[in-house]
């Protein structure tokens, strides 16, 4: 299919609400089907910054005016080109709730020329994950897992959200100039058991599950994708496609019996990231957590439940939220006024015996015994409230 899209020339300014000026430098990637990636300045209060925008341009279903850069829908291809601008939208209003060192970052999503942008960070020096890649004969396990468990944690956040991202691949992974991963391209993201989709035109071949298509499909299918992505990585070349595999078992499997992996990887990782590609989903990790707990790498913050695909439940510290708020407050405040009591009732009864004697003894008692008591229950109260904050 040829692309017969039209990017903005170099120079052409894009105008936001509230004076923001985007300035086009250079077309970053026209790779992608739906969109046009521009490198840009953005110009705002006297000020310049280098950001990526992203422009929702589909490939064969609009034009482009040479005159006013006007994109219109071509009259038979509307309804898609709406449906792809609102999913644009959506990718946008996704990325924007999301906070992850792991995840793009989304600084605001905005209209023009008939279409809808939005603008992300420049990230210097970052490189697809395939470029940046070492080649494959000289790939460390330490590497891998330096992007794998990053990775797993991003996609977890994402998990805990009730968002999928159904396309992860080596071209969606970003390494940054201190060589953190970070994902991109949530294009085809949408909630967890939100209905029916048409992600089967969706995906990529190879990176995609079976069941990326279906309405009930789960944090696991994104699992398949991960795994997908180390395969690529490990071996040199994408996955063989799913329908592929499905007549053929052999493929992707026993990677741990390979001599060109065994010789570089553990057993250990080449056994979950196989794990990983089950064709079954239910063969697969069932969250990203009990995978990166497989690896070694548990997160002690986030428990597996919370991306459990069969399970939605709360997350619960361990011991220290088993008591609602208010009956831990009045634990510690019986637990300090106790101490209060005691040592009041020494410091009281000391003091007493000598002002007066032993005449003062009762009444020091009394005061101190008050006094320190109504100090611990102040101080339980105070810890607490710092605590929450």
């Amino acid at each position: 299919m040829n692309d017969d899209r039209i990017p903005l020339p170099k120079g052409f300014k894009l105008m936001e609400q509230g004076g923001i000026i985007y300035e086009v430098n250079s077309v970053l990637s026209m790779g992608g089907a739906f969109g046009i990636t521009y490198l840009a300045t953005k110009h705002y209060l006297k000020k310049k910054e280098q950001v990526v925008l992203k422009e929702n341009y589909p490939m064969n279903s609009a034009y482009r005016s040479t005159k006013s850069y006007e994109i219109t829908p071509t009259p038979h291809m509307k309804g898609f080109f709406d449906s792809t601008r609102n999913k644009f939208k959506r990718e946008a209003q996704i990325l924007r709730h999301l906070s992850h060192d792991n995840i793009v970052k989304v600084h605001t999503v905005f209209d023009a020329l008939g279409t809808t942008y939005y603008v992300m960070p420049y990230l210097k020096g970052a490189k697809e994950l395939w470029k940046a890649a070492p080649l494959t004969t000289k790939m460390t396990e330490e590497w891998l897992l330096g992007v794998l468990v990053p990775l797993l944690k991003g996609v977890g956040h994402i998990h805990e959200h009730n968002l999928l991202h159904r396309d992860i691949k080596t071209n969606n992974v970003l390494l940054d100039s201190d060589k953190k991963p970070i994902l991109i391209d949530f294009g085809i993201a949408r909630e967890v058991y939100a209905g029916p989709t048409t992600a089967l035109q969706y995906g990529t071949p190879g990176f995609s599950p079976p069941e990326q298509g279906a309405s009930n499909a789960d944090c696991r299918a994104d699992i398949y994708s991960l795994g997908a992505t180390c395969y690529a990585l490990i071996t040199g070349t994408n996955p063989p496609a799913c329908q592929e595999r499905a007549a053929n078992p052999k493929l992707c499997s026993n990677l741990a019996s390979q001599p060109n992996l065994k010789t570089r990887y553990s057993r250990k990782l080449l056994d979950s990231i196989e794990k990983a590609m089950k064709l079954a989903p239910g063969e697969r990790w069932k969250s990203t957590a009990s995978w990166l707990k497989a690896l070694g790498y548990a997160d002690k913050a986030k428990g597996e439940d919370a991306q459990d695909p069969k399970r939605k439940v709360a997350i619960k510290r361990k011991g220290e939220d088993e008591l609602s708020p208010w009956k831990k407050l009045l634990h510690e405040a019986c637990q300090m006024g106790s101490y209060g009591v005691v040592s009041g009732a020494v410091i009281g009864a000391a003091l007493g015996y000598y002002s007066q004697g032993w005449n003062g003894v009762p009444f020091g008692l009394l005061v101190g015994i008050i006094c320190l008591a109504v100090a611990g229950i102040c101080v339980a109260i105070m810890c607490s409230l710092l605590d929450e904050h």
